[in-house]
């Protein structure tokens, strides 16, 4: 059947010739399609009868896998560890490799809305054709199909790409129906839209709406304020951009305060880049609604789908033989400046190797896909004669590419000239999978990794066959996936206190992290503890120093002096405090929420659990002698708790005024306000450094608070007086340490890790994802000190730097030019010099 025709695009298109393959090859296919007809129509209606949804398609797996092999080809199920992808493969003896594209899953609630029960049909028939032809014909080479699930939303083969589904494919290609919406043209060989999809969620707190609102953080506000920046967003993008989303939850009843809503947005444009630049304001627009309401939230990213990037080459052949097998006339549009706005998964294969995605009309009538009106469309006769009509173009294409090695050359050529404007291709012989595996990675550049990396690159390394823990593989993708810079073996230097043993009591829990659960953490150990409203942390000293910070809340501490002076203070969210070993104090959490606080200890072998605690003290002090101590009657101490209370409720204080009017007060100051300190500002971020300069009685314990902004870097540096203990509070970073002799090691860091870092031991900090990185670094001394790289190989002989370096020309200029004498802690994006 052919439909309403249009000229060929003659500014996009190249010249129209006659098809490569041989009018008794094109012969071959149309026979096999039209014999394996009726068998394919009836996959098609099974598919449009049990619509699955992404990764959920089961019956489509059994269906195609069993269908397959009962046509003798060799058929790998659950391919790649995923349920419902499968590949089928024919090879007729050494020779190029040319890959199909089979889709299958549907749209909740309308069905095959997108006509991929059509889709999947096209490429088995396909496969049937080229096979036939092959075998007929002589033709050497390999053909591979692979079923490829979850394109709706789940970027289905940018998943199986990671895991190397598409490696020894040479090109691919497929096919997709349209409803006649494009002006009334037959069929579209255009550009389509790249997209980054964005899950939002935004975390509150429940309460009820009419008795205690005050207490509640309303989630669904911040998804409304954000839904309202995101939309002003959308004045001001380009008209071949799209910002466009929706509220999946806000709440369950008008009289609970919703403590959880989410969000599904889509960032599209024509070029894979330009779509992070999109999806950063989306980004801000969240998280400001976050801050404005008081909402946690989080973001999730998966990678990038790419533009359609055709290949000239495939798809000047596909639209010859359509021309002159069937009389369609299909346009040949490769003009990305005029994008479809529609986006596929398919569009990252395309950067990856030579690539083809027409789409063809089904109706004239001008349905559009993903309507109920569609859905009807792609379960009718006429759809099925011309998507198998279609099959036949996609055969005779694949044909051409196995039997003219020039034209399969020239479509390299040209992918490899798109590659380099992109600026991803390397030209070195032999490198064709570390090229594919480069490019990949370009357009993952901005992810927050939510794909499971693999222990590749390049041609280096394969997928993992055994079991894998995925979760921890996402937070740790440079452990998986090691640079190339990485070399020799060092030891761990990342502990999240995720992994730590949570002590849980009354009101209050604690976790550590010591030596034993991080061997390199000798000099320092961390407690991080949590106090409701009025919990004490019970009255007590230990052998070693005690410094502190307010991660969030409030609290009151009290301590003695050794000349018996009494300090007593409040604090807040950033606050410090010190004790020196054997000074005796107590914690109570203030406030609505309590308190939560980070505890760094001047000796890694330090536990939690050996603590000097009043009540183990005299529980296990004879009666009489605390009678006599104490010049009271022994029964007093009848109700003396016999275990420790370590974590336990008590009673709100009153006011600190009225509690430091009760004491002697000491002469010595115990607290600091680190975050009240006024920041070094550079253009990367800001550094807050606390020691005893500014803080004199934290003799053992210096500290800096870092925050390093979006894109930025903590300078390449070493310290040459203490290991590093580094808490991270705040998102995601990356640290390579250099540690001598050519070793070396990257790791990955989010809220909540510790890092540390053996003195000397050169790094830096690279803040990987959205938003800032904020952490603390703190020393087992009493000054902080640090070497920076960058002002060391300034206040260096210029010549002397450029001769150790291999500088010459205009790169040693440009070298020596950005070099800083004074120190610049925090580096911007390179761009922002």
């Amino acid at each position: 059947m052919t439909l309403t025709t249009a000229a060929i695009n003659t500014q996009t298109a190249p010249k129209s010739s006659a098809p490569g393959t041989s009018p008794d090859v094109r012969e071959t296919i149309r026979n096999i399609i039209a014999k394996s007809a009726s068998k394919l129509v009836d996959v098609s209606l099974f598919l449009h009868s049990n619509p699955e949804i992404a990764y959920e398609e089961f019956k489509a797996h059994a269906l195609l896998t069993d269908f397959l092999e009962s046509e003798g080809f060799v058929v790998e199920r659950q391919y790649k560890g995923y349920e419902t992808a499968w590949k089928a493969t024919f090879t007729n003896g050494p020779g190029p490799v040319f890959g199909l594209n089979s889709e299958y899953d549907a749209l909740p609630k309308i069905g095959h809305a997108c006509g991929h029960n059509l889709i999947c049909i096209l490429g088995i028939g396909a496969l049937l054709a080229m096979r036939e032809a092959m075998i007929k014909h002589d033709i050497k080479g390999t053909v591979v199909l692979l079923g490829t699930p979850a394109e709706e939303g789940k970027d289905g083969k940018g998943n199986l790409l990671e895991r190397g589904a598409y490696d020894g494919l040479e090109a691919c290609m497929m096919a997709h129906p349209a409803g006649g919406d494009n002006n009334g043209v037959a069929g579209v060989i255009a550009p389509n839209l790249a997209v980054r999809r964005l899950n939002i969620d935004f975390h509150g707190k429940s309460a009820h709406a009419a008795l205690a609102p005050w207490q509640g953080i309303n989630a669904l506000d911040a998804a409304v304020q954000a839904y309202t920046a995101i939309n002003a967003i959308r004045q001001h993008i380009q008209s071949h951009e799209r910002i466009h989303g929706v509220i999946l939850n806000g709440g369950e009843s008008p009289n609970v305060i919703p403590k959880l809503t989410s969000m599904w947005y889509y960032c599209r444009s024509g070029d894979p880049k330009q779509v992070d630049a999109l999806a950063t304001r989306v980004v801000a627009a969240c998280r400001a609604a976050g801050a404005a309401t008081g909402c946690g939230v989080d973001i999730t990213m998966p990678a990038v789908c790419a533009d359609l990037n055709h290949s000239p080459a495939l798809s000047s052949e596909f639209a010859a033989v359509m021309k002159e097998e069937f009389g369609d006339n299909y346009i040949v549009n490769l003009d990305k400046s005029k994008p479809r706005t529609a986006s596929t998964d398919f569009g990252t294969i395309t950067y990856v190797m030579p690539g083809c995605h027409p789409h063809y009309n089904i109706t004239d009538a001008g349905f559009k896909v993903h309507t109920a009106d569609f859905a009807k469309l792609t379960g009718t006769p006429e759809a099925h004669d011309i998507t198998l009509n279609v099959a036949a173009g996609v055969a005779a294409t694949g044909i051409r590419f196995l039997t003219d090695r020039s034209f399969a050359a020239e479509a390299k050529a040209q992918w490899e000239r798109d590659m380099s404007e992109f600026g991803a291709v390397d030209r070195r012989p032999g490198a064709s999978v570390e090229l594919q595996r480069s490019i990949l990675d370009e357009l993952k550049a901005a992810t927050l990794e939510d794909k499971v990396p693999e222990p590749r690159r390049g041609k280096y390394g394969n997928d993992i066959l055994g079991p894998v823990n995925n979760d921890r593989a996402r937070q740790e993708p440079d452990h998986i996936r090691p640079p190339k810079t990485d070399g020799g073996k060092l030891g761990n230097m990342k502990w999240s206190f995720t992994d730590s043993h949570m002590r849980l009591e009354e009101g209050g829990w604690a976790r550590e992290t010591t030596v034993r659960e991080m061997p390199l953490s000798k000099e320092l150990a961390g407690v991080n503890m949590r106090l409701g409203p009025g919990v004490y942390r019970e009255l007590h000293w230990h052998s070693e120093a005690e410094w502190a910070y307010i991660i969030e809340g409030e609290c009151r501490i009290t301590v003695l002096d050794t000349d018996g002076g009494c300090f007593i203070d409040d604090l807040k969210k950033g606050d410090l405090w010190y004790f020196p070993t054997g000074f005796p104090h107590g914690i109570q959490g203030l406030g609505e929420r309590g308190v939560e606080f980070l505890l760094i200890f001047d000796d890694g072998n330090f536990s939690e659990d050996s603590t000097f605690l009043l009540t183990d003290y005299l529980a296990r002090t004879p009666k009489d002698i605390l009678a006599k101590n104490f010049r009271v009657s022994e029964e007093v101490f009848s109700t003396l708790s016999q275990r420790e209370k370590y974590i336990f409720q008590g009673t709100m204080p009153g006011s600190l005024s009225e509690a430091r009017k009760a004491v002697i007060p000491s002469k010595l100051r115990f607290t600091h306000r680190m975050l009240e300190q006024k920041p070094a500002k550079f253009p990367g971020g800001e550094v807050r450094i606390t020691d005893t300069r500014n803080f004199p009685i934290s003799k053992t314990t210096a500290a800096a608070h870092v925050i390093v902004y979006e894109g930025g870097l903590r300078e390449m540096h070493w310290h040459p007086n203490a290991d590093e203990w580094t808490f991270f509070l705040r998102g995601h970073a990356r640290i390579t340490v250099f540690a001598s002799n050519g070793v070396a090691r990257t790791f990955n860091y989010m809220a909540g890790d510790v890092a540390v870092i053996p003195k000397n031991n050169a790094h830096y900090v690279e803040n990987i994802g959205t938003g800032q990185v904020e952490f603390l670094e703190m020393f087992r001394a009493p000054l902080f000190e640090d070497f920076s790289t960058d002002q060391w190989l300034a206040q260096t002989p210029a010549l002397e730097v450029a001769e150790h370096l291999n500088l010459s020309g205009d790169h040693r200029e440009e070298f020596l030019r950005q070099l800083n004498k004074t120190k610049v802690p925090v580096k911007a994006r390179r761009q922002s010099f």
